[in-house]
C-alpha cells in the first residue's frame, strides 16, 4: 500500500507557547517498500508514526493511503482503518502478560470475525513463520526479548494487514535477535507489505529501501531505492462478524477476571453481603405469606369474625346477637354462633380434687361447641386434638379439656397420667353461674371425651351446645354469651364487616385471618425496611466494583492503548471491562444465593424448633426474588461500569501506549 504525506504540521501548546513538532513534512512511500525513519529523541519520529497510523488525527496536512485520505476520517473510522490495514510492532512489545503466546497473537482476529479452526490455523501459521510455534501455549512473561518481539510481529501480521509500522523493533534486542527481526520484516516487503520502521539503530539502513532523517520536525537527506513486489493484499472487510468480535472480547474479559481471581473473589464476597440481605428479605416475606395462606386453607385458623362487648356495656345478650346479625346482613352470613359459657371452680377426678386456685390455663372456662358440627375451627383439627375423636356429633355428651389441665393435674398429684388415659374418665365439676341476681354454684358429673393440645395456643374447655344449654336450663341459671362468632360467605369481606361492626363503639370485632393479614402487612413493612438497609450495602458494593474496575483500567492503560492501536474501538474495549464487572457481580450473586439458602434453612429449623405449629417454611426463595436480584445485579454492573468506561472513552491511545 502506497503512503503519501503532504504538508504535515503538528504542534503542541505548552503553557502559553506553541511548540512545533512537525513542520511541512512531505513523504512518499511505495507499496512493498521498507522505509526507515531516523532521528534524535524529541525530533518528531513518534508523532509522525502516530499520524501515519491514524492514532493521531490532530494535525494539519494530508495523509493518503492508496488514494484514500485519512485526514477527514473520524476516530471510529480510523479504528476501522487500522483494523484492516495496519499492523503495529512496538519497542516494548506490549504483549498482554496474562495471556499465552497463542492468545496474544489471536487478539486481532477477534476484530475481523475469524474464529474456531480457521483462527487456530492462522495463528499457528504466523507463529511458524516467526519461529515461535513451539512456544504457542507458553506465557509471554517466560519469553526472552527477541522471542517477545517475534510474537509481537506475528500479532501484527495475523489479520493480514498491508502496512506494518514498527516503533524501535530492535531497540531492546541483542544482535542475533535483531538480525532475525529485521530479516522477518524485510521478507514481508517481498509479499507486498509496506514496512515503516522508526528507529535509532543504524544497522536498519542495510535492510531499508528508503531512509529518512527527521530532525527538528523536518525531513532531511532522503534516499530511495525501488523494489519489485509480488502483490498488495487487503483484508476483506465483509468478513467481519459482530457476534464473533463480541465473543472474542468476552473471552478476553474472562481471562482478565481469572488473572485477578483472588482480588475479584474478595470483592464479590463483600458485594454479596448486600445482595444476601435483599434475598433474605424477599424470601422471608414469601415464606411467611405462604405459611399464612397454608394455615388459613388448612382450617387451623378460623376465618370467622369474633365479636365481643366492651366491659362497661355488660355481657352480650340475645338482643346484641340480633343487632349484629342485622348490621352484617343475613345474606352475607354463612353461619352465626353465640356460644354459652360457664366457669369451673373445681374438678374432681379419680377421687382427687383440683381447686380453681391451682388452674393455670384458659381451661377453667367451659365454652359450648358449635351447633353445626361441620364448622371448621382451630380447636377441632387433627393437629390440635391430642386424644379422643374430632367433634362431629352435636348431641355429644362429655367434657373437652386441655393438656394444660393434665399437666396441672399430674403436678398436683405427682402422677404421670398420659392424655389417652383420660379419655372416658368420670369427672365431677363444680360450676359457677348466675340466676340473674346472685352467683350460683352447682356440681355436675360427666366424662372426658377429648384432650386439646394448648402448648402453642390457649384453648378453653368445652361441651356440646345442647349439653351446656340443658345444664343452664335445668339449674335455672342465666345464659352467659362470652362472644359471637360470624363466618361470612366471603371471608375477603372480614375486614370491611369488622370495621362496620366496630362503628358502634360498644362492640369489638376481629378475626384471626384479619390478624394474620396485619401480620402479613407488618412483615411487608419489615421486609421493605430490610431491603432498604440492604440496598445501602449494595450501593457500597457498586462503588467497590466500580473502584476495582477503575483500578484495573489504570493498571491496563498500556494494554488499552495496544488494543486501540490494533483497531479496537473504545466501545469494544468497554465490553471487556463491563463483562469483568458482570463476572464479579454474578459471582457475588452465586455466593449470595448459597448464603441466603443456608441462612434461610437454618432459620426455618430454628423457628420450627420453637413453634411446632409452624410447619411451612418461614423463609422461602421465589422465582420473583431470583429474577429481581438478577436484574439488580445487571443494574449494579451498569452503574459500576460508568466511571471506568468513561475513563476508557477519554483515554488518548498515544498517551496510553506511553503509560508506565
Amino acid at each position: 500500500m502506497s503512503i503519501t504525506l503532504k504538508n504535515i504540521y503538528k504542534s503542541f501548546k505548552v503553557d502559553k507557547n506553541i511548540e512545533h513538532v512537525l513542520k511541512q513534512v512531505d513523504l512518499s512511500i511505495a507499496s512493498g517498500e521498507m522505509a526507515a525513519i531516523f532521528g534524535p529523541s524529541g525530533g518528531g519520529k513518534s508523532s509522525l508514526m502516530n499520524i501515519i497510523s491514524g492514532l493521531d488525527y490532530d494535525y494539519e496536512g494530508e495523509v493518503i493511503f492508496n488514494g484514500e485520505k485519512l485526514t477527514d476520517k473520524k476516530a471510529k473510522q480510523l479504528s476501522d482503518f487500522r483494523k484492516k490495514h495496519i499492523g503495529f510492532v512496538f519497542q516494548n512489545f506490549n504483549l498482554i502478560n496474562h495471556m499465552d503466546v497463542f492468545d496474544n497473537v489471536k487478539i486481532p482476529l477477534s476484530l475481523i470475525g475469524v474464529r474456531g479452526k480457521e483462527a487456530e490455523n492462522r495463528v499457528n501459521k504466523m507463529l511458524e513463520q516467526v519461529g515461535m510455534l513451539d512456544y504457542a501455549h507458553k506465557n509471554v512473561t517466560q519469553l526472552s526479548g527477541g522471542q517477545k518481539q517475534r510474537v509481537a510481529i506475528a500479532r501484527a501480521l495475523v489479520n493480514n494487514p498491508n502496512t506494518i509500522i514498527a516503533d524501535e523493533p530492535t531497540g531492546s534486542l541483542d544482535s542475533q535477535s535483531q538480525e532475525i527481526i529485521l530479516n522477518i520484516l524485510k521478507q514481508l516487503t517481498k509479499k507486498g507489505k509496506t514496512v515503516i520502521i522508526v528507529t535509532h539503530n543504524p544497522e536498519v539502513r542495510d535492510y531499508a529501501d528508503s531512509v529518512y532523517n527527521l530532525r527538528d520536525g523536518q525531513l532531511e537527506n532522503e534516499i530511495i531505492s525501488q523494489q519489485q513486489v509480488e502483490n498488495d493484499t487487503v483484508v476483506d472487510s465483509d468478513r467481519i462478524k459482530f457476534k464473533t468480535v463480541k465473543l472474542g472480547l468476552i473471552k478476553m474479559a474472562v481471562a482478565n477476571f481469572r488473572q485477578r481471581l483472588g482480588r475479584n473473589i474478595v470483592v464479590a464476597f463483600a458485594t454479596a453481603i448486600g445482595v444476601t440481605g435483599i434475598l433474605l428479605s424477599l424470601g422471608l416475606g414469601v415464606g411467611i405469606t405462604h405459611w399464612i395462606n397454608k394455615t388459613v386453607d388448612s382450617g387451623n385458623v378460623q376465618t370467622a369474625i369474633q365479636v365481643t362487648k366492651e366491659n362497661k356495656y355488660g355481657n352480650i345478650t340475645q338482643q346484641d346477637v340480633t343487632t349484629i346479625e342485622k348490621k352484617v346482613g343475613k345474606s352475607k352470613i354463612k353461619y352465626l354462633e353465640a356460644p354459652l359459657a360457664l366457669m369451673m371452680s373445681e374438678i374432681e377426678l379419680d377421687g382427687h380434687k383440683i381447686s380453681g386456685e391451682k388452674f393455670s390455663g384458659a381451661y377453667a372456662n367451659i365454652v359450648s361447641l358449635p351447633k353445626d358440627s361441620k364448622i371448621k375451627y382451630s380447636s377441632n383439627t387433627k393437629e390440635t386434638v391430642k386424644s379422643g375423636k374430632l367433634y362431629t356429633d352435636v348431641n355429644e355428651k362429655g367434657l373437652t379439656v386441655t393438656t394444660s389441665f393434665l399437666k396441672d393435674y399430674n403436678k398436683e398429684l405427682a402422677t404421670k397420667i398420659k392424655a389417652k388415659e383420660l379419655i372416658g374418665k368420670k369427672v365431677t365439676l363444680t360450676l359457677l353461674g348466675s340466676d340473674g341476681d346472685n352467683e350460683k354454684t352447682i356440681n355436675y358429673q360427666t366424662e372426658i371425651v377429648r384432650i386439646l393440645d394448648d402448648s402453642n395456643q390457649e384453648h378453653n374447655s368445652a361441651m356440646s351446645s345442647q349439653q351446656m344449654s340443658k345444664i343452664i336450663t335445668d339449674n335455672h341459671m342465666t345464659k352467659i354469651i362470652p362472644y359471637i362468632i360470624i363466618d361470612l360467605k366471603n371471608p375477603k369481606e372480614n375486614n370491611q364487616i369488622s370495621t362496620k361492626i366496630q362503628s358502634e363503639e360498644k362492640y369489638i370485632a376481629f378475626s384471626q385471618t384479619g390478624i394474620l393479614e396485619i401480620i402479613g402487612k407488618f412483615v411487608q413493612i419489615i421486609r421493605g425496611l430490610l431491603v432498604f438497609m440492604s440496598s445501602q450495602a449494595v450501593v457500597v458494593a457498586i462503588i467497590m466494583i466500580s473502584v476495582m474496575i477503575y483500578i484495573s483500567v489504570i493498571e491496563r492503560t498500556r494494554e488499552i492503548g495496544v488494543l486501540e492501536a490494533i483497531g479496537f474501538k473504545p466501545n469494544a474495549i468497554n465490553i471487556i471491562f463491563f463483562v469483568e464487572a458482570l463476572l464479579i457481580a454474578m459471582t457475588s450473586l452465586f455466593i449470595s444465593i448459597i448464603l441466603s439458602t443456608v441462612i434461610g434453612m437454618i432459620g426455618n429449623v430454628v423457628v420450627r424448633s420453637y413453634s411446632h405449629d409452624i410447619t411451612a417454611k418461614v423463609y422461602q426463595t421465589s422465582l420473583f426474588s431470583l429474577v429481581a436480584v438478577v436484574g439488580l445485579v445487571i443494574v449494579m454492573t451498569l452503574l459500576a461500569s460508568l466511571a471506568p468506561t468513561r475513563k476508557i472513552a477519554k483515554l488518548n491511545p498515544i498517551e496510553a501506549l506511553r503509560y508506565e
